[in-house]
């Protein structure tokens, strides 16, 4: 979903645009996510599209495809081994958004915490300078009660998403379909009242 024929792992930082799909790798934590975890997990969602080049094998198996299967990445490897995850405590999380022009951020991590936190801040601050620029953060997974939308999906520029159900053969005995929210899914309102998660 990911693979490029430039020579090369990219793990070093630098912006390399002209890749076919991950165009940087900053590894401020490490760099395990390089090949498994749950943020490669994620863009793999967004942005994975099977190689056409011809030399990969089984490239042609399967119908996978992220829903902006084009789209490129610049990817910040915050996780800690299979730990989640150490953050900046300042914006260097968005040290690779003008090295290539990024206009979209997806942030798959949290806490439990329906507070106003300092990481909600520091989104809310990046995305009010940068008004070509929408974060989009996970509202969280912990479940059927109100108020457990966790930061920093609190944040007020931001998208903050809760997860949906799904259709087909992967319905549960209790589920209604797609227009349903999840059973696990973080639900709003945040500690100070305000509605989240948007969609």
């Amino acid at each position: 979903m990911f693979w490029d024929s430039s020579p090369g792992e990219l793990r070093d930082g630098t912006a390399q645009p002209t890749r076919r799909k991950v165009v940087q790798y900053i590894n401020y934590q490490d760099d395990g996510d390089y090949t498994d975890g749950h943020g490669t997990h994620v863009v793999g969602s967004i942005l994975g599209n099977r190689s056409t080049d011809g030399t990969v094998a089984n490239e042609d198996g399967g119908v996978l495809a992220g829903m902006a299967k084009d789209a490129k990445v610049s990817f910040f490897d915050l996780g800690a081994g299979t730990n989640c995850c150490s953050v900046p405590n300042n914006d260097s999380l968005f040290d690779g958004y003008s090295d290539v022009d990024a206009k979209f951020h997806s942030a798959s991590w949290g806490n439990t915490q329906s507070s106003y936190s300092s990481f909600s801040a520091m989104f809310d601050e990046f995305a009010y300078a940068k008004d070509d620029f929408l974060p989009i953060i996970a509202a969280g997974n912990s479940g059927t009660g109100a108020n457990t939308v966790g930061s920093p999906a609190t944040a007020k520029n931001i998208l903050s998403v809760g997860a949906g159900e799904t259709s087909g053969r992967d319905l549960y005995a209790t589920s209604g379909g797609m227009d349903y929210l999840a059973y696990f899914s973080s639900r709003g309102p945040t500690d100070d009242g305000r509605m989240k998660p948007d969609i």
